[in-house]
């Protein structure tokens, strides 16, 4: 049996990355694989904001930048007797280093490719900034950095992403070449039946790191200003933190806007989501998100930005849910208001993604997982 590792830039954090690495390691143990060390390069916070397990021996490595940090990291995983190393791929530096220290060890390396090539390759405009001079420079550096993502692809002997819209960005990136790409769902963190008899609310929820970068977090709060007095017997509720949740909170204060709720970031959001009505989501790019898939699984009404990656995969507008503009307040205020103003739509969107997202998880993930580990 091969004994198997993983590597997140920094465990610690709370985000869909760690969520996910935690419920795949616990997939693996619960098939009986073994699964002992926990590799990361950087440990912000004392305690994980994510449950691991407690079995896990968790080693710092650093970024991997100079030689003794590399050295260091090989003898680690030759001393742990390391067969196969699952590593977090979403930093093509880190990537490509973790490549080079692996196969120096003589570990097989497969990386765990969480979001899309364009969160790389691409910046955006957010809700408080047209950050025109960041997305010439990317236009600038676009050849530089695919070529990096190249070289990444094809060192690699597998490269795992989490969504198939993802698995397609990277082929039509290099439709000349044959990587070895795969696409396996992220595990389910729970059922969609696990909160019988919760009630319903008039509750609208974002779940999402408050931040700028990717996940444009402040257009939500952009978005209920335009219709959050029109419908004061509904609440947008905010499940997350970031750098910018005191700007939201003084945003809403300033137009005297009081149906909001900031919760913070919660390890368990089940039983928050299963009272709530519509799901939203403002990322300008998501590998697969866990949020929309929650919000689908507690019957939420999802309303969500065309992003990049693999929201898509369950989201197919007016039929699964509402797709509006990447960035834009007026559409995703509208697309709020829809279902605000019509319950049957909302349930119909709910019970469709339901469906969706159940004949997505037809196939037995572990055994996906375990034809590349073997």
């Amino acid at each position: 049996m091969s004994k198997i590792a993983f590597l997140n830039i920094d465990y610690s954090m709370g985000g869909g990355v760690e969520r996910v690495t935690s419920d795949l390691i616990n997939m693996f143990l619960k098939q009986g694989e073994t699964v002992m060390d926990m590799f990361t390069v950087s440990q912000r916070n004392q305690e994980t904001a994510v449950e691991f397990s407690k079995s896990l021996l968790v080693h710092v490595i650093g970024p991997l930048k100079s030689e003794s940090e590399k050295q260091n990291f090989v003898e680690k995983l030759v001393d742990r007797k390391i067969d196969v190393l699952i590593y977090q791929a979403d930093n093509m530096s880190i990537a490509l280093s973790v490549l080079e220290c692996a196969r120096k060890a003589g570990v097989k390396a497969i990386g765990h490719y969480h979001g899309s090539p364009y969160a790389y390759l691409q910046k955006y405009p957010d809700a408080q900034h047209g950050n025109l001079a960041k997305i010439l420079f990317s236009k600038i550096v676009f050849p530089f950095k695919k070529n990096k993502l190249k070289k990444f692809l094809t060192l690699s002997e597998a490269v795992v992403c989490v969504s198939q819209r993802v698995r397609k960005e990277l082929k039509d990136l290099f439709p000349n070449h044959d990587f070895p790409i795969y696409s396996i769902l992220n595990p389910l963190r729970f059922e969609d039946e696990e909160y019988p008899g919760t009630v319903k609310k008039n509750i609208i929820t974002l779940v999402s790191r408050l931040e700028k970068a990717h996940k444009n977090a402040f257009l939500a709060a952009t978005a209920w200003s335009k219709i959050a007095h029109q419908h004061k017997d509904w609440t947008l509720r905010f499940l997350g933190t970031g750098s910018l949740e005191n700007e939201m909170k003084s945003y809403f204060s300033s137009l005297e806007i009081e149906n909001v709720e900031f919760l913070g970031f919660k390890r368990e959001v089940g039983r928050l989501l299963a009272e709530s009505s519509i799901g939203i989501s403002t990322s300008n790019c998501e590998g697969f998100s866990m949020a929309v898939l929650e919000y689908i699984l507690t019957g939420n009404a999802v309303v969500t930005t065309d992003s990049h990656g693999g929201v898509h995969d369950m989201i197919e507008d007016g039929r699964t849910g509402i797709v509006v503009q990447r960035n834009s307040a007026e559409a995703l205020s509208a697309g709020i208001a829809r279902l605000i103003n019509d319950s049957e739509e909302r349930d119909f969107f709910a019970k469709n993604a339901l469906s969706e997202v159940k004949t997505m998880y037809g196939a037995d993930l572990f055994l996906q997982w375990k034809k590349l580990v073997d």
